[in-house]
């Protein structure tokens, strides 16, 4: 939730992680469903498809619109395909995605960061490169 003294909402999930692409291009694709009250999300209700790259652009890119501001972490990325210290594909995954989600949810929570149009923007809208062509240009 945003903050429970607001009258706005915002609740984020990852609700699928699947595998995409060949064995040497292949590539998680998360699932992120959001249901909010806030401008900047339609009808409330949104589902999108994202990479772990694309993860990462919206931490640095928060970053850079709100410098001083304490990103949260997102989880380390490694090799999914192999199996170490008697993990598997699946649950390193897994782990992944939980750890994907407590990001979403944590910058949701932060009374600056979850209003950020990148943010909103990364959460409702499909074709991310849309989304960041404007950052580019500088808007929040």
């Amino acid at each position: 939730m945003l903050n429970a003294e607001s009258t706005n909402f915002m609740e984020i999930k990852i609700t699928d992680a699947n595998k995409m692409g060949g064995s040497i291009n292949s590539y998680i694709n998360y699932t992120v469903s959001t249901t909010s009250n806030m401008e900047g999300f339609g009808s409330g209700d949104n589902i999108v498809n994202r990479r772990y790259s694309d993860f990462v652009w919206i931490s640095e890119q928060l970053a850079r619109e709100y410098p001083g501001v304490v990103i949260p972490p997102i989880p380390e990325k490694e090799t999914i395909g192999f199996s170490s210290f008697g993990m598997t594909s699946a649950s390193k995954i897994d782990s992944r995605k939980r750890g994907l989600e407590k990001f979403l949810q944590r910058v949701a929570q932060h009374q600056q960061l979850a209003y950020s149009k990148s943010f909103t923007g990364f959460l409702s809208v499909q074709d991310l490169a849309s989304v960041k062509s404007g950052a580019k240009s500088g808007s929040k």
